[in-house]
């Protein structure tokens, strides 16, 4: 054996020269730690997925690992040295260092006796013991825990710590230890060993340890007796059982033993001698005040001390409560004689329910009864037994109580929202919850309830209720509509004739409310009797209580409609002009049209005014404002010119102008009629057929009557001969053509008595010639300077002017003619 070893060692330590080689692969270099020196037959692995690849290493310390570069996991070991290992990169040549460090060095020499071992030493019983140790080494122990264990156990049955440590040297040295072995530990004589804690020291400085030696004891001895504490728990192991009776009844000698459980349900087993034993346990139940068994085990007491847990059949019984609408209800129930409050529990994340949870609870049929707020709410009953599923309940009863809730959704009397806070009453509840929208009474017992809603008015300054109900659970549970007496009222402010008064605030008890779209809205209101005042252009129109029951409420005002007439001297309206108003101090003018002022709405009373027309003033007094109409009489009347002949006949389509206000035509009557003025003095005249037949002044309302004396003109035309003559004949007045006629003669008609001027034309002559008609027949003759019409009219001067020329002229040729005629005759009889 020892020379396969060798030849194996051999061959590994030319492995590094063989595969060195191969150009990949590294190095392991191990030595020790403390000196240094290269550690001959070290092995070193290197893991490589679920393989590992193995080297010794060599003379020199060094191991070769023909693996490609990479990280790896490696562990290195040698005997007499502790394993070190790691995780590292590697690259292709790289030699890795690593040092080791011995795992011990000598024996641990130390003797051990127990000297003494005394008191009540049983399981679950307490004594000490004397212990003596001795060291053989040559270093020291610093010993920090000392601990006792015997055969067939698996902790110690004695421990001693010490903190700052025992030294222990070469001599004896005594250490006084409690002996207290579990209520499970074994019994008898048993075979002991010491067990250490310590470091040690080397002679040469150098500490091992902290370390765990084993020393032997020989044998101890524990009494078989047992003292142990058994929890009696239900049937799932969950509860405790508090106050029980354990009866331990020996099946060898037929003694017993009777102990009670305290509180929480543990049960304190004093000395008992090793053996088997009928165990029965009986409980006091609390649900029907009887005494009753839960169990009967026959154990061996070794076991039960190992596992001293009894679970009894006694189960949980659970009642989960909640209300008409489904909510968990924290009531208390009664299972038998036993009272719970129901507790919120989280049955899911979206989900609560309140159990009311009965513990350790025997088999049987219970009654069930529920209160809240001390009206019973339930009655019924629940069946306990085993169940089947841990950790079930033995019994389980969901309980629909009657507890529900009334939901009153707060409208006003028209069925919308309110927008004031409501006070809600309820008895005998007691309760009292303030909203605007929805009160809410929840968890109500079953009963009878009286519910009274009061709002605050804040005009009234006062809690006005607004309703009353009745309502009973669970006959009524749920949601309800309350319509209450609260309305939003908007009071319309009318002037005297209906229509809508033209105020822009109202005050309201006190309160100032702007009047907008015709009313002052009052908002979340109660039925009464509110004062109301209203100023119009700074005088009071409205200061009385008002009685609002209602959504609408009409006030008349002590505002009119301006119901004016405004005429003029004449008796008829007053075309146009603007009448002015003074009320309060503060004007008001107003356009007038057809003797009406525009409309406007002013306070009842009497107001200065005045009416100005065509920028004077026409008016000034007082005007009454109330519901009938007033008239007023203004300073405004038309001018009237009549114009007649002589004979007293009206004269139509004369012209008459007041001056610088307009003309007229005279009407068939004569009459000429202009627009309203105002009353004063204005110049006038009369233009008849074109020519000016009258002046003068008139007042309006007086009318001007103007008397014309019509004449008739006969115009005949004729040449300087005396002869008739066709011509052009105009008339002409103040630069002004009256009339025209063509012909030799020209009659003109109508005309008005006065200076005329008569121009007649013929060709290119004109003779012109004033006349002055006095009488109703004037003739007047005209004369044209026309002689003869040779192309041109021609007068007789011009005549005259022209032939004695000619006359010169005929006469030298009428000479020449002769003398040429004789010279002729001469030559004649010359050639003769």
């Amino acid at each position: 054996m020892t020379r396969i070893l060798v030849f194996i060692v051999a061959v590994m330590a030319l492995l590094p020269v063989v595969f060195a080689q191969a150009g990949r692969g590294f190095y392991f270099h191990v030595t020790d730690c403390e000196t240094g020196a290269p550690i001959v037959g070290a092995i070193v692995a290197v893991l490589r997925g679920a393989s590992a690849d193995v080297a010794s290493t060599n003379a020199t310390g060094h191991a070769y690992i023909n693996l490609p570069a990479g990280d790896y996991s490696y562990y290195v070991s040698m005997q007499g040295y502790r394993t070190r290992g790691g995780e590292a990169r590697f690259t292709a040549g790289m030699v890795f260092s690593i040092c080791l460090f011995k795992a011990t060095e000598g024996f641990w020499n130390i003797v051990s006796e127990i000297t003494m071992w005394q008191g009540d030493i049983h399981a679950g019983g307490r004594g000490w013991a004397m212990l003596k140790l001795k060291n053989l080494e040559d270093g020291v122990f610093n010993i920090t825990r000392l601990e006792i264990w015997v055969a067939g156990y698996n902790s110690p049955i004695s421990r001693l710590d010490m903190s700052s440590g025992a030294v222990l040297e070469k001599v004896e040295k005594f250490f006084n230890m409690t002996v207290a072995p579990p209520q499970d530990s074994p019994t008898g004589r048993l075979k002991a060993e010491l067990r250490l804690k310590a470091t040690y020291r080397q002679p040469d400085g150098r500490a091992l340890g902290p370390l765990t030696i084993i020393s032997d004891l020989g044998y101890v001895m524990v009494q078989s007796y047992r003292t142990m504490v058994v929890q009696l728990l239900d049937y799932w192991g969950i509860n405790v059982v508090p106050n029980a009776t354990l009866v331990l009844e020996s099946s060898l000698t037929g003694g017993q033993y009777v102990f009670k459980a305290n509180g929480s349900g543990a049960v304190l087993l004093q000395r008992i001698p090793e053996g088997a034993y009928r165990l029965t346990v009986l409980y006091d139940s609390p649900y029907t005040n009887e005494k009753t068994m839960v169990n009967m085990l026959s154990p061996v007491l070794a076991d039960l001390a190992a596992n001293p847990v009894i679970r009894n059949k006694l189960y949980e019984a659970h009642v989960k409560v909640k209300s008409l609408s489904g909510k968990p209800v924290e009531a208390e129930v009664y299972l038998g004689n036993v009272k719970q409050v129901a507790e919120i529990a989280q049955a899911s994340d979206t989900r609560s329910e309140a159990v009311a949870v009965f513990r350790n609870v025997p088999r049987g049929q219970y009654r069930v009864e529920a209160y809240w707020r001390g009206v019973k709410v339930f009655q019924g009953s629940v069946s306990v037994d085993e169940p089947l599923a841990r950790p079930s309940p033995g019994g389980l009863l969901e309980a629909t109580v009657e507890v529900g809730d009334i939901v009153l959704h707060l409208r006003d009397t028209l069925g919308r929202r309110l927008g004031t806070n409501v006070t809600v009453t309820i008895q005998p509840a007691g309760e009292t919850v303030t909203a605007s929208d929805t009160a809410v009474f929840t968890m109500l017992p079953r009963g009878e309830y009286i519910l009274s809603a009061t709002a605050y008015n804040r005009l009234l300054k006062k809690d006005v209720e607004v309703g009353r109900y009745v309502f009973s659970i669970p006959d009524n549970h749920g949601e309800h509509e309350a319509r209450l007496a609260i309305f939003d009222a908007r009071v319309k402010p009318v002037a005297s004739d209906g229509s809508p008064a033209p105020v822009e605030k109202a005050v309201i008890e006190g309160e100032e409310f702007s009047v907008a779209g015709g009313y002052a809205t009052l908002y979340g209101i109660t039925a009464g009797r509110y004062r109301i005042s209203v100023t119009y252009m700074g005088v009071a129109v409205f200061d009385e209580a008002v009685d609002i029951s209602s959504p609408d409420v009409e006030v008349r005002l002590k505002i009119h409609p301006l119901k004016i007439l405004v005429t003029t001297r004449d008796d008829e309206p007053l075309a146009s002009g603007e009448v002015t108003i003074e009320v309060s101090g503060k004007p008001t003018s107003l356009q007038i049209k057809d003797g009406k002022p525009s409309q406007a709405y002013l306070p009842e009373g009497g107001y200065p005014a005045t009416v100005r027309y065509m920028g004077a003033e026409v008016f000034r007094g007082q005007v009454s404002i109330a519901s009938s109409e007033t008239t007023i009489t203004v300073d405004v009347a038309r001018p009237v010119v009549t114009v007649v002949e002589q004979s007293g006949a009206p004269i139509p389509n004369a012209e008459a102008e007041v001056v610088g206000l307009a003309k007229a035509a005279t009407a068939a009557d004569g009459s000429a009629v202009f627009q309203q003025v105002p009353i004063r003095s204005y110049p006038y005249r009369v233009l008849y057929n074109g020519v000016e037949a009258a002046t003068g002044t008139l007042t309006p309302g007086s009318p001007a009557k103007v008397t014309i004396l019509l004449t008739r003109l006969v115009v005949k035309a004729v040449n300087e001969l005396g002869s008739p003559l066709e011509v052009e004949i105009e008339l002409v007045r103040g630069g002004r053509l009256v009339a025209k006629h063509s012909g030799a003669e020209a009659v003109f008609s109508n005309l008005p008595s006065g200076a005329y001027i008569i121009r007649a034309s013929y060709g290119t002559k004109s003779a012109e010639k004033q006349v002055v008609l006095d009488k109703p027949v004037n003739e007047a003759s005209i004369t044209l300077p026309v002689a003869a019409v040779l192309g041109v009219p021609l007068s007789l001067a011009e005549l005259q002017t022209i032939i004695t020329p000619l006359v010169a002229v005929g006469v030298a040729v009428a000479a020449l003619l002769l003398f040429s005629k004789a010279r002729k005759k001469a030559e004649a009889l010359l050639k003769k």
